[in-house]
């Protein structure tokens, strides 16, 4: 690899085609910044006129910081400006092949990925030290011999981190899984049976939601009992006879759904406001006054 010297101006500079072949594309950008000695001393910005470009994904890849180029309507434009900017200052292509066929027709010096040695050898270090590291923890007895591995890592700036909680959480959430898509077959066999139910449809039963394995539904208020109960046997009769497991199901009996909820939520707004009623009225103007009133008296 050659070195590059000190105390001289280089060029180093990306270009975004719209092509890979300069015959048939276009340069939607070049960007480029001259460097001395690791300095930067200038940069260039040029964008090809986005009406001019048709691929969506080259547009894509130029629609950010618009404010920081000169746009222009042709590619011999481009390359003109780059011409005069760079003269004859010799040029570091760092990316593919595509960029030097671009830029055959400037006669500037060109040094063709310079820096790839380099990150080669830094990335085989790194592996190296990686692999150092997975060894050493093999032999791990305890967490103060973790930490003391952790901390020794750290000084080759390799970050250590135990994957224990990451596979906790896998096998809790394959277990879900299993329960919740059974829960979910369940509640759907549930719903057939408590649509075509007789004695529901009698006591003037209505499913309203289905919130995963909860059902939620209306009657009126004087069969409210019998309802709740047979729909409780309705649920636990939903999986048989594939699935003869005994479970139970709790039924519960409302004014509307999450109204324990609701009601903690009416009570904590009317302390915040100073126990001023009219307030509370005016913020839930769901309830009706008297409504409001049985909430609040509710211990």
């Amino acid at each position: 690899m050659k070195k590059l010297s000190k105390n001289k101006e280089y060029i180093i500079l990306e270009i975004i085609p719209t092509r890979l072949s300069p015959d048939k594309g276009l340069i939607a950008q070049l960007s480029a910044l001259k460097i001395k000695d690791l300095c930067l001393l200038d940069r260039f910005d040029y964008r090809l006129d986005e009406k001019l470009i048709y691929n969506p994904d080259i547009l894509n890849m130029i629609k950010y910081d618009k404010d920081s180029f000169t746009y222009v309507k042709d590619k011999e434009t481009i390359l003109n400006k780059f011409r005069e900017w760079a003269k004859d200052i010799e040029l570091l292509i760092i990316d593919n092949e595509y960029t030097k066929n671009y830029l055959k027709p400037l006669k500037n010096k060109t040094l063709f990925n310079p820096f790839i040695d380099c990150v080669d050898k830094a990335n085989q270090e790194l592996i190296d030290n990686i692999q150092k590291y997975e060894k050493l923890s093999l032999n791990i007895r305890n967490a103060r011999e973790y930490q003391r591995l952790k901390d020794s890592a750290a000084l080759e700036n390799i970050n250590i981190n135990s994957n224990v909680g990451f596979i906790k959480q896998a096998e809790r959430q394959s277990i879900n899984a299993r329960v919740q898509g059974g829960s979910a077959d369940i509640t759907k066999r549930a719903m057939i049976s408590i649509y075509n139910d007789k004695e529901m449809q009698e006591l003037g039963f209505k499913i309203l939601l289905c919130i995963h394995d909860e059902i939620v539904g209306e009657c009126p208020e004087e069969n409210a009992e019998k309802v709740a109960s047979r729909l409780s046997y309705l649920m636990m009769e939903a999986p048989k006879p594939n699935c003869m497991i005994p479970f139970k199901c709790d039924s519960s009996i409302t004014n509307c759904w999450y109204e324990e909820e609701y009601a903690t939520w009416i009570k904590e707004d009317f302390e915040e406001m100073g126990k001023d009623f009219q307030k509370l009225r005016e913020k839930h103007p769901e309830r009706s006054e008297e409504e409001l009133k049985n909430i609040l008296k509710r211990e």
